[in-house]
């Protein structure tokens, strides 16, 4: 009880003053400015030779006001400020001269203070950031006023200014399709009076009718918003205003929000002078009120379905089994989004699709779908397509005669050229690829070697049907193996199709060969592995060229050689190089470059020994004033065959530089280098360092290996040590829609032992996501946001608080049954836990998982 701790207390000795028990605030010393770049000239000042300034004649007479300020009508007023054409006090200090008083009057008074700039501005500042709003403000200069010569006044002045009356800035809601009792938001530019601004805000419907009369709304009635309200979050509630109908609207209905003229503001007595206003529309039957396809209307087979609908969409519906295309087609995808409905996918052109909506299809608003669910959309013809492979080397399937497939839709025509090549020619294949234009036409590819066929080829196709055309390569090829250039130029459209403005040819390097080659490198040799294409055995006595060198070798039983890469040349650029494998009459090569024309580095490159440090200090964050312990080791990377990790050749020291946030030198010095490679250095940090990140720049001296140089960062802050650390941790990596989350937050004092009874308040998202399998990552599950589409569903979230207090073990345990999170895609879940001492401290912590959807991953739970 306190009387009892009170006569504990009166039973001490009473304290005794000392000197030194009361001291001023210590600040620290300033810190050092960043270190200049140049050379700083001095000089003397003022300067030996002054020049003579031309004086101003003193004004004469009666004073004069030269300007003042705010004048007439203005948004907003900060300060009053007037100027005077001579000194109006003498050089004194400014208590002195506000002491004395001040020439001007302000009606209607406001608190704050006036100030002299100089001996001819006077300013007046108020205590609030601004002078009061809805004011008008009259001020005068008093007649008896002085300057400091003792003059007087010329005129009589006195000036007006005003600040508005409540201007409505904001509204919510907008729009359309808005529920019939919403919490109707008002946002002013200053402080009203929510009762007394009431009154003055009204309803009205069409023609003017008055709608229901509103109220102001509840915290429970604004909390039940959620984050329809998540923009009126930290604004002055002072400014805002936020009403409730007291019954509902009609639906269907535009709706305006009135601030009737002669509404009050809270801080002065103008009223608004006019009608302010805004509206929004309420929901109506749920139906669709538009769709689209293509953007002039020209639909087109990569183009999506999209119908508008009246009212956003219900979430908790499975939007792919409400709706059904007919006739269907693959890779069919249907996304709802909003009040939108998308259907995408490349469809067959020249037909009529129609797209079905359920009748159990439901807005946000618990309605049915209305009207026609039915829509018809019209597909044109596909444009004329040639899909083969591009430019780049193509090895021929050797199972099988030779042949070379192309595809195509709605192309009746395409001009073949055939030549024969050998490998000698792919620097000039790469090199014909650089298309040459004059008069504006693009000329004939100069493609190498001979013309064995050129030819329009007619193209048994569908319309709007993929066609595959097949190329037999047999009758072009003296043997059962060869080189060959393919070129395709598309040359005539079928059906109603038309060809692009600009058609691409293809011309393609077609190599039939039973010869496998691959090849791996290192800074100075060229493995090479060759095996039979048919069936991958290791093929034995193949001469192999490393082109354009003369070196060669010839593959073991095993399929394998071992070729010399060339040095790199004195002079310009390497050319690219190429590996070449025979087998009697059968000629395979692997280019460096397979698909461009570009310099190569297949080349002995430099191979040197590397220094490696491992350097660590004692705590990583300092206060000013502390002292630094790093140790350190080095090892030499030896990068032979045969090498490993050394310790370094060089005997040191090891040279340091200390440098601050701002690049400062601290301190320097050397710290001696151990026989095992290692090394150790302490120094004391300066009372005035630069906070931030500061580093310690490490040299090795005589060290010729490269990599003798390292830099080890820390940090220097002034800072409180923080007296707890907070873990949060969910139970499962991975869980799935329909199952229960648990998190666990737990709080640990660092001297050791729970922290109890701590408040912990704990911060839930969900955000969308996409997920890949593991060892799978070409298949994705969930919508993607790529650089050309983007998902509509990306960065949706939901975020959810809850409030609990830390068990005896510091514990505090978090579950969350994940219905309400299963949506038809992965999430991620976040959960931050914020866990609070009696001491008013606050830590964080956070941790992901990510959530399945049950119903996508029907027999494979696993993560």
């Amino acid at each position: 009880p306190e009387a009892a701790a009170r006569a504990l207390l009166e039973r001490l000795q009473p304290l005794q003053a000392e000197s030194g028990d009361r001291k001023d605030f210590a600040l620290r010393d300033y810190s050092q400015p960043p270190p200049r770049t140049g050379v700083t000239l001095q000089a003397p000042f003022p300067p030996a030779e002054e020049r003579e300034r031309p004086q101003a004649a003193a004004p004469k007479g009666p004073f004069e006001v030269l300007r003042y300020g705010p004048e007439g009508e203005v948004g907003i007023a900060g300060q009053i400020s007037i100027s005077f054409d001579r000194p109006m006090i003498a050089v004194t200090s400014h208590d002195d001269s506000v002491a004395a008083g001040v020439p001007l009057t302000l009606q209607p008074a406001v608190p704050g203070q006036w100030r002299w700039v100089g001996t001819r501005t006077l300013l007046f500042d108020p205590d609030a950031a601004r002078l009061p709003m809805a004011t008008e403000f009259q001020v005068q200069l008093d007649p008896a006023a002085r300057a400091a010569d003792g003059s007087s006044p010329a005129t009589a002045t006195q000036w007006k200014f005003g600040t508005p009356a409540p201007v409505l800035q904001n509204g919510f809601p907008s729009g359309t399709g808005e529920r019939l009792q919403p919490v109707i938001v008002l946002g002013f530019d200053q402080r009203i009076d929510a009762a007394a601004m009431l009154p003055f805000v009204r309803l009205e419907t069409a023609g003017g009718k008055p709608g229901p009369r509103l109220r102001l709304a509840t915290e429970d009635e604004i909390k039940a918003e959620g984050a329809r309200l998540a923009q009126w979050q930290g604004r002055d509630p002072q400014r805002t205003l936020m009403l409730m109908p007291e019954s509902p609207l009609p639906t269907e209905t535009r709706v305006n929000v009135v601030v009737a003229a002669g509404a009050p503001s809270a801080e002065g007595p103008r009223l608004t002078s006019a009608d302010q206003r805004f509206d929004f529309t309420t929901f109506g039957p749920f139906k669709v009120i538009e769709r689209r396809c293509g953007w002039r209307g020209d639909c087109g087979p990569t183009d999506e379905f999209n119908l508008q609908l009246s009212n956003v969409l219900a979430e908790d519906q499975d939007i792919e089994a409400l709706v059904k295309v007919k006739p269907a087609f693959d890779g069919a995808t249907v996304r709802g989004n909003g009040n939108y409905i998308t259907i995408g996918g490349y469809k067959p052109g020249l037909r009529n699709y129609e797209v079905e909506l359920a009748a159990g299809l439901r807005d946000v608003h618990g309605q049915a779908l209305s009207g026609d669910r039915r829509f018809q959309f019209k597909v044109g013809a596909s444009p004329a397509v040639l899909l083969a492979p591009g430019d780049g080397l193509v090895t021929v399937d050797p199972q099988g005669p030779p042949r070379f497939v192309f595809h195509s839709i709605n192309l009746a025509q395409v001009r073949l050229r055939v030549f024969k090549v050998q490998p000698s020619d792919w620097s000039s294949y790469l090199q014909s690829a650089e298309r040459v234009w004059k008069d504006g036409k693009q000329q004939p590819r100069p493609l190498p070697g001979s013309l064995l066929l050129e030819k329009t080829l007619d193209i048994d196709a569908t319309v709007e049907t993929m066609t595959a055309t097949t190329l037999e390569l047999r009758p072009w090829l003296k043997a059962e193996h060869g080189h060959l250039v393919v070129e395709l130029t598309p040359a005539k459209a079928l059906g109603q199709a038309r060809l692009p403005d600009y058609s691409p040819s293809f011309a393609v390097w077609l190599q039939v060969t039973q010869i496998g080659l691959d090849a791996v490198l290192d800074h100075r040799q060229l493995r090479a592995w060759v095996t039979r294409l048919t069936n991958g055995q290791p093929q034995k006595g193949v001469s192999l060229s490393l082109l354009p060198t003369a070196n060669q070798a010839v593959s073991d039983a095993a399929g394998l050689a071992l070729l010399d890469l060339p040095a790199p040349p004195s002079q310009g650029q390497p050319e690219t190089a190429r590996l070449e494998a025979r087998l009697g009459d059968d000629v395979a090569f692997l280019p460096e470059n397979p698909n461009y024309r570009g310099w190569g580095d297949w080349q002995q490159r430099p191979n040197s020994d590397l220094l490696r440090w491992h350097v660590f200090d004692d705590r990583g964050l300092y206060k000013p004033g502390e002292e630094v312990h790093l140790k350190g080791w080095l090892r030499v990377v030896e990068n032979r065959p045969d090498g490993g990790l050394g310790l370094p050749k060089a005997s040191g020291p090891v040279r340091y530089s200390v440098l601050d946030s701002r690049g400062n030198t601290l301190t320097a010095g050397e710290a001696k280098l151990g026989a095992l490679g290692g090394f150790a250095l302490d120094f004391k940090l300066p009372d005035t360092p630069n906070l931030g990140s500061a580093r310690i720049a490490l040299t090795l001296q005589g060290s010729a290996t490269a990599g003798d140089s390292f830099q080890h960062v820390f940090q220097i802050q002034e800072f409180r040590t923080p007296e707890f650390a907070v873990d949060t941790q969910f139970t499962e990596a991975t869980v799935f829609a329909g199952e229960l989350l648990q998190a666990r937050a737990s709080a640990q004092y660092y001297a050791g032992g729970a922290l109890p009874g701590a408040p912990v308040a704990w911060s839930v998202n969900a955000t969308v996501a996409n997920y890949s399998p593991p060892n799978q990552s070409d298949y994705s599950f969930g919508f993607q946001s790529l650089w050309w589409h983007q998902s509509p569903d990306a960065g949706r979230s939901a975020s959810v608080q809850f409030n609990g207090q830390t068990d005896a073990s510091g514990h505090h345990d978090l579950a969350i049954l994940l219905d309400r999170y299963a949506l038809p895609r992965p999430l991620t879940i976040t959960a931050e836990s914020s866990v609070q001492d009696v001491n008013r401290q606050t830590w964080n912590a956070h941790a992901n998982t990510l959530v399945h959807p049950a119903a996508a991953y029907v027999g494979m739970k696993t993560d």
